[in-house]
Order: C-alpha cells, then sequence, then structure tokens
C-alpha cells in the first residue's frame, strides 16, 4: 500500500456567499490544522523507514590521529656484563585511516526493525483515514445545527412581523373601545418576546458559525447555508460496522508492530557479527628506529553475543504480550461500541420519521386552518386577530418540521460514522 501526501501551504482563505455542505467539506480536509498535521507526520514515517534502511549499508568513517609520548622505545643488551641501551621510534606518532564496518548478521532485528517503521507508517496513514472521518462528522453536525439555526431565524423574524401586526390591531381595537389595555399590554409583551428569541437566535448562529470557521479555516465574511447542499436524511442506514474501518484495522497494526518488536527481542538471544576493515597511512613506528611514514590495512571480525541479562529480555516480551492482549480487548471495546451506537441511532431515525410524519400533519392542517381564516377575513367573519393566530400556528408547525429533520439529519448521520461509513457530502 503506498500513499502519495500532497501539502499545499497557504494564507487563511475568505469566502463568502452561500456555502453548501461539499464546498465546506473541501475546505476542511484541505485547511484544518489538525488534518494537515496527521499528513506530515506521515511524511516524517517516510523519513523514519528511511533510517531504518540505512542499516543494510556499511559504515564508512575517516579518521586521524596525532599522538606525542614522552619517553621513547628502549632496548638493553648485556655483553659480558656490560649493558648497552638504544632507544628507537619517535616521540610523535601521525596517522590517517578510512575504516569499514558491517553487521553481517543480526540475528534479524535489521529486518525486523525496518518491519515496524513500515507498519508504524501504514498505522499513520489508518490514522490520518480516521481523523478525516471523523473531522467529517463534525461538521456536519455543525452544518446541520448551523442550517437550523438559520431556518429558526427566518421564523423568528416572521413572528417579529406578525406580532407587530397583531399589536398594531390591538392598539387599533382599544382606542375604539372594543377590547381591554391588557390586550395590548399582551400584544406588547408577546412581541418583545419574539424580538428576544430573534437576538438569542442570531447570537447562536455567529457562535456556530465560529465554531465551523475555525474548523474549516477560513475567514467569516457573511456566509449563509445552502439548505439544498445535502439529503443525508435519505441515505440507507447499514445493518453492521464496517470491519475494514480505519480504527479496527489501526489496532490491527499495532499489534503487528508489537510482532516485529517481540522478534526483536527474541534475536538479542542471538550474536551479533561484524566485519570490519580499515585502510591506514602514518608513522607507526613498526620500523625500528625509523619515524617513516607507511601504508598497510586492517582486516577482523567482531562477535558479540550476550549469553546472561538478567532475565532482562523474557521480562520485555513479556510485557510485549501483555500490551497485545490490551490491544485485542480494546479492540474488541471498540467495536462492540460502535454497533451499540449503531443500534442506537437506527432506532433514533426510525423515531424521527415517525416525528416527520407527524409534523407533516400538523403542519397540513395549519396551513388548511390559515387559508381557511383567511378566506373568512375577506368574508368578514372572523377578526385580525384569529387570522394572526393561526399564522402563527402554521410558523410553529414549520418550526417543528424542521427540527423533525435535523433529528432525523443527526441520526442518520452518526449512524454512518458509527458504521465506518466513509462521509463524503
Amino acid at each position: 500500500m503506498k500513499t502519495v501526501i500532497f501539502i499545499v501551504f497557504f494564507v487563511l482563505s475568505a469566502f463568502a456567499g452561500e456555502l453548501t455542505l461539499k464546498q465546506a467539506q473541501e475546505l476542511l480536509l484541505k485547511n484544518n490544522y489538525d488534518l494537515r498535521s496527521s499528513a506530515e507526520d506521515i511524511l516524517r514515517a517516510e523519513a523514519e523507514i528511511a533510517e531504518a534502511k540505512s542499516s543494510y549499508f556499511p559504515s564508512i568513517d575517516v579518521s586521524a590521529g596525532l599522538n606525542y609520548v614522552t619517553e621513547k622505545a628502549e632496548t638493553k643488551i648485556n655483553i659480558g656484563g656490560n649493558v648497552f641501551r638504544s632507544t628507537t621510534g619517535q616521540n610523535d606518532r601521525t596517522e590517517f585511516g578510512v575504516d569499514l564496518s558491517y553487521p553481517f548478521f543480526t540475528g534479524g532485528s535489521r529486518h525486523n526493525n525496518v518491519k515496524i517503521k513500515e507498519t508504524a507508517k501504514l498505522g499513520r496513514e489508518l490514522n490520518f483515514s480516521a481523523a478525516k472521518n471523523r473531522y467529517s462528522f463534525v461538521l456536519g453536525t455543525i452544518y446541520f445545527k448551523w442550517d437550523l439555526l438559520s431556518k429558526q431565524l427566518e421564523v423568528r423574524k416572521k413572528s417579529i412581523e406578525q406580532m407587530e401586526r397583531y399589536t398594531e390591531q390591538m392598539i387599533m381595537l382599544q382606542e375604539g373601545g372594543v377590547v381591554v389595555l391588557s390586550r395590548v399590554l399582551e400584544g406588547q409583551a408577546k412581541l418583545k418576546a419574539a424580538q428576544l428569541d430573534y437576538i438569542l437566535a442570531r447570537d447562536q448562529i455567529d457562535s456556530i458559525k465560529l465554531e465551523l470557521t475555525g474548523l474549516i479555516n477560513i475567514k467569516d465574511d457573511v456566509i449563509t447555508p445552502q439548505s439544498g447542499s445535502f439529503s443525508i436524511e435519505t441515505l440507507q442506514i447499514p445493518a453492521e460496522i464496517t470491519m475494514s474501518r480505519p480504527e479496527i484495522s489501526a489496532y490491527d497494526k499495532y499489534i503487528e508492530q508489537l510482532n516485529y518488536s517481540d522478534r526483536i527481542m527474541m534475536s538479542q538471544r542471538l550474536p551479533i557479527v561484524t566485519g570490519i576493515a580499515g585502510y591506514r597511512v602514518g608513522n607507526p613506528g613498526l620500523n625500528l628506529g625509523l619515524g617513516e611514514f607507511m601504508d598497510y590495512f586492517t582486516f577482523g571480525a567482531l562477535l558479540k553475543w550476550n549469553i546472561y541479562n538478567g532475565n532482562k529480555t523474557s521480562a520485555q516480551r513479556a510485557q510485549i504480550s501483555k500490551q497485545r492482549t490490551v490491544i485485542k480487548i480494546e479492540k474488541e471495546k471498540s467495536i462492540d461500541n460502535w454497533n451499540r451506537t449503531l443500534n442506537l441511532w437506527r432506532m433514533q431515525a426510525q423515531s424521527a420519521d415517525e416525528r416527520i410524519i407527524a409534523s407533516k400533519a400538523s403542519m397540513t392542517a395549519a396551513e388548511e386552518l390559515m387559508i381557511s381564516l383567511e378566506n373568512s377575513l375577506k368574508s368578514g367573519v372572523v377578526t385580525d386577530v384569529d387570522y394572526e393566530s393561526a399564522v402563527t400556528n402554521y410558523l410553529q408547525a414549520g418550526l417543528l418540521m424542521e427540527q423533525a429533520k435535523f433529528t432525523k439529519r443527526m441520526a442518520v448521520l452518526n449512524a454512518l460514522y458509527a458504521s465506518g461509513k466513509d462521509i463524503r457530502f
């Protein structure tokens, strides 16, 4: 499996006008700080693999040395009781050299270390895929809430207009002696409440919009959601979770890394054989009495075999075994949690369908009543107050319908995420 990651550096972009959910997801995958960091982490894994593979190549070192000794080599010769002394060599020694070393046998630790790095890279790629899906899920929840709040704001605005007309009518009727002052005060109180609801809804939109722009990393230049840009509520909810989801596969990669680590621990019971060769130029004083420079070669092999380390290797392998068991348990726990979550949101989606049906019936009834009273108002059978009340009921029914649709969208989105489906808007 080979993954190519492209990293793009940019300044914070601006966006104005209607923002579709698909456009928001494209900006998310391009701009989000955490996703960009995860992509860089995959590139770092490539460098770690290259570092591990470097152990397959020999090591070449260049050295140079200059030594000075206060005494020269001395030779004593005893002839007939007379001792003759003679010094040889020089006080200083100069040497230049090139050394090559290569581990011919490492017990498999070199190969297993490379496999650990390669598996770790695959694990990071899986985590990257999981992060993209997770942030897409978060984006969906924010966007659907933003869409609902925007529709609520429109309803609040229409409610204010309706309450203004109602209050004006009450004032006219009170001036004509038809109604008492309390009806006027009631209308004014309802108007103030509607205005307060509008302000609260507007503040909620500003807050959710700030959260959205921070997630996709853009400037907030008067953006609005596009309601027709998604139809997630019509998608089919899977019957069970996808076992190939990145989070589950990542657990398998963690276990695979531990298996390679265990093999490295086993290889420590085997010897390490390293071949060495060198070329020297210097005045080592090998020729007695002379300080001339000469060149020569050195060859050798080094065997290193740890035969006892206080059961350290066995303890390390035991730790790996327990860690492997813990990861398997965590994997089973995650699968069980995702299945439970999927079943929960499937039931929530079914409940939301019932709410949508009920909301449609309520909205249809409210619309029929509003139309009937509008005709009666033209005929002078009912008052403006009756008609305005019907308009309010119709607006409230429409709001309940949007809330039911929002519940269905959230249920489907949560179910899709729990199932492990790739979330694409």
